[in-house]
């Protein structure tokens, strides 16, 4: 009988905050915020029950979501478009 050895170390998987996410994709806070409402990345985790609390996304997800993509969906957003979309919202 032979058997496989498999790697199960504990890896905890990493978070990205607005600023990771502001820098990776070049953009600002409310492009991320358009992104995940048009569904091209996850929804972020809310760490804890407050309107104060802190967002985040797991790294591993965002990656994921972006290998799927092609590139030119990620186009950079003119402010004032965000703007008109933000108040456009229910």
């Amino acid at each position: 009988m032979t058997t496989t050895t498999e790697n199960t170390a504990y890896r905890p998987r990493v978070m990205l905050t607005f600023d990771h996410l502001c820098k990776m994709f070049g953009c600002s806070r409310d492009a991320i915020y358009d992104y995940c409402h048009r569904g091209v990345i996850p929804q972020p985790l809310k760490l804890g029950v407050s309107k104060q609390a802190p967002l985040r996304w797991y790294a591993d997800e965002i990656e994921e979501a972006l290998a799927k993509l092609p590139r030119a969906r990620l186009r950079p957003h003119k402010p004032a478009e965000l703007a008109a979309k933000r108040r456009a919202r229910p």
